[in-house]
């Protein structure tokens, strides 16, 4: 990591912030390998890495840090002839990080082989890489239910493994409706990603707060989403996803839960 030491300003003594309070429902659509999934985790690695609090080295070296606020950005992106980094600002890459005893700091490109970690709670029912994470299939989202770990960060279901239309009057159906019903409460982000609306519980869609379909362009990365926030008016906009293919696995299969696999295996059986 590249920089010099500067003096800690007074000013971003309270610059970390808590996380955020505000919670939602968002569901994404598009065919196979269209971008939804990609776009779900960037999702919350934007807001993970917004509030991130330190870096942990590959060896094990825990250093304070957090996000550029915007005049740092503008800092970062000057010109070297007007005294700034001349780099293109990067919010997965570029952060302050702080000496010991918190009196130094610098402004450096962190390597993609750190850990960052972030008071913002991330579960997912898929492997995550560099950050801090919960794997939370159904037996754990169940099993953490009623304690205060389930709170205050985003729940990324993929594929419509637990919110199947299928299994709208089963035990798994009605915990998984009334567990997105909570989620502002908890303030906590749900992202359901699925190929077509119909395969999702149709309570979700009664109480989602966005809609997205994703269109993916293989030659430049580029997700397109046409974004619908319960309004008659849609907007859209784009992002390069290559910088967060590394957070996940995009060929990963989803585990069905294993109370679905032997009622099939009893009907097949029988």
């Amino acid at each position: 990591m590249n920089g010099n030491w500067q003096p800690v300003p007074p000013e971003w003594d309270n610059f970390l912030k808590t996380p955020m309070s505000f919670a939602d429902v968002r569901l994404f659509f598009g065919d196979q390998g269209q971008g939804k999934s990609i776009t779900a985790v960037a999702s919350a690695i934007d807001d993970y890495y917004l509030y991130l609090t330190h870096v942990v080295s590959p060896e094990g070296e825990l250093l304070k840090a957090r996000a550029l606020n915007e005049e740092e950005q503008v800092y970062l992106e000057a010109p070297l002839k007007d005294g700034g980094m001349g780099l293109k600002y990067n919010n997965l890459k570029h952060m302050r990080i702080f000496n010991d005893d918190g009196t130094k700091s610098k402004i450096v490109s962190v390597p993609s082989n750190f850990v960052v970690l972030s008071p913002v709670r991330v579960f997912a029912n898929r492997m995550m890489y560099g950050i801090r994470y919960m794997y939370a299939d159904l037996e754990h989202l169940i099993g953490y239910i009623n304690t205060p770990l389930m709170t205050n960060g985003w729940v990324l279901l993929s594929e419509s493994v637990l919110v199947d239309k299928r299994d709208t009057m089963t035990s798994v159906g009605k915990f998984m409706v009334w567990f997105g019903a909570e989620c502002r409460k908890r303030h906590l982000r749900m992202v359901i990603d699925s190929q077509y609306p119909s395969m999702v519980q149709s309570r979700f869609h009664l109480f989602a707060t966005t809609r997205v379909e994703c269109s993916y362009d293989e030659d430049t990365t580029i997700v397109t989403l046409d974004v619908n926030k319960n309004s008659p008016m849609m907007s859209s906009t784009s992002y390069v996803s290559f910088p967060y293919r590394r957070f996940f696995k995009t060929d990963e299969h989803m585990n069905i839960p294993q109370g679905k696999i032997d009622k099939a295996l009893a009907t097949v059986v029988g």
